[in-house]
């Protein structure tokens, strides 16, 4: 802090702490979706943009970590929202990557929120992903990534084979 009663945050992006200040006096912030009601439905949020627009996705995931780095639980939880809605209208493109690429080069490792929302996308959409050149360049970039969508896959199979196994069981019990 200065004499002038100025703060300076000259580590942090200009624009993520204007949203983090927005979220401060109103309790919400422009992700650039247009949509500031977290109960709003956005129709191709995480499409194509402008070359130096922010995406909305990696917009949250900036904000997010912002969030972490200066304690504010709430923004936090808001932007992981916001985040969550983007990546639940399973939109993979070029955005979709630069997020898993945010997500997986600026949160902590045991930090679930961001991480648990893009594996399950990416699980989700795995065989429309595994044709797509850039989603084998993410999983070469970071390892960590690849592992956790193995290990969901694997949790996922043993749950279908324990499902599988339990109707058998029942089918052929009288």
């Amino acid at each position: 802090m200065s004499g002038s009663g100025e703060v300076h945050l000259k580590e942090d992006d200009p624009d993520t702490v204007g949203r983090m200040v927005d979220y401060l006096y109103t309790l919400d912030y422009d992700d650039g979706t247009g949509a500031v009601d977290p109960e709003v439905t956005v129709e191709d949020a995480a499409g194509p943009s402008q070359p130096g627009d922010e995406q909305p996705l990696t917009v949250n995931v900036q904000v997010y970590t912002v969030a972490e780095k200066y304690g504010i639980a709430a923004l936090k939880e808001h932007a992981a929202s916001k985040f969550g809605q983007l990546v639940a209208s399973n939109e993979v493109n070029e955005a979709f990557f630069a997020a898993i690429r945010e997500v997986y080069s600026c949160t902590a490792t045991t930090d679930r929120g961001l991480r648990d929302l893009v594996t399950q996308a990416a699980f989700s959409n795995t065989t429309k992903l595994m044709e797509m050149p850039e989603f084998i360049s993410v999983l070469e970039e970071f390892g960590e990534f690849a592992i956790e969508l193995l290990r969901m896959s694997a949790k996922k199979n043993d749950e279908l084979q324990a499902a599988a196994a339990s109707v058998a069981r029942d089918a052929f019990d009288w």
